[in-house]
């Protein structure tokens, strides 16, 4: 009898931890098409993570005159899916660096907390280098993305960084986890690289918060208290009505707008 209820317990806890999982990581292979049909001129891009896993990007533009925008996509399916969601951006005159994490498109690996840091960062470097002759570079991260993008600029500044984009960004994985599954996820996650730990580290460079607040799948709340705990300069751009990752859909012009000042108030400050 002891013996079965250790097993069931054990099954428990698998059964909560692939959920966990499947919260931070649901990646896929499938072409959602490129951004040749959508009218931009874009580039392959393959690269390497510090660890040598191969990852894919695409270079859109390439000869934008406000700066480039390095985005970090969210968890699910890969950058032929989320490229649509900053598309726009390349027709106000910024040049977008895409890329997929590991196990995400064409990338190859699996994709682990500590690995699609790692390729975040590789992603910035690489970037960087491909426009060495740029000095404006913009981090965006959505959701997952978002989560990465400040953990890592809390840790590494770059030197040509201007600003970073947060949109739909969780607290830490304990608390995401825990809006999930309940308390139980304080005994099975840990917060190794979650954004809170290096929020208030960021600063010289400033941070412009976006979340909706009809957003079900990222609570508002986190991006409250991330921006909260976050030193000046820091903005908070609340989108009324807005779900998961719609604050900057083709609806929400206002929105938009509110963006692009941010960028250029970034761009020309010294």
């Amino acid at each position: 009898m002891k013996q079965m209820k250790i097993a069931r317990i054990l099954l428990v806890y698998c059964l909560i931890q692939a959920r966990l999982l499947a919260q931070f990581n649901y990646p896929d292979s499938i072409d959602y098409g490129n951004p040749a049909e959508m009218g931009l001129s874009y580039q392959d891009i393959h690269f390497k993570s510090s660890d040598g896993t191969k990852l894919h990007g695409w270079l859109i533009g390439g000869n934008g005159n406000k700066g480039t925008i390095i985005h970090f996509h969210g968890n699910a399916q890969n950058m032929s899916s989320h490229f649509r969601r900053i598309s726009w951006l390349a027709k106000e005159g910024f040049d977008l660096f895409l890329f997929d994490y590991r196990g995400y498109g064409s990338s190859e690996g699996s994709p682990s907390r500590e690995g699609v840091f790692q390729d975040c960062d590789a992603a910035v470097k690489k970037a960087i280098e491909l426009q060495e002759d740029k000095e404006n570079f913009i981090l965006f991260g959505q959701s997952l993305g978002a989560a990465n993008a400040l953990a890592l600029i809390g840790e590494n500044k770059y030197g040509k960084i201007k600003g970073v984009i947060a949109e739909a960004a969780f607290y830490s994985y304990k608390s995401i986890a825990a809006d999930k599954v309940g308390g139980v996820a304080n005994f099975l996650i840990n917060d190794h690289k979650s954004p809170h730990l290096v929020v208030d580290q960021i600063a010289p460079i400033p941070i412009l918060f976006a979340h909706g607040t009809s957003d079900q799948v990222v609570p508002h709340k986190h991006s409250k208290a991330l921006y909260d705990k976050a030193k000046e300069p820091k903005e908070f751009l609340s989108s009324n009505g807005a779900r998961h990752l719609t604050v900057f859909s083709s609806t929400r012009t206002r929105s938009r707008r509110q963006l692009i000042e941010t960028l250029i108030k970034w761009i020309e400050s010294e």
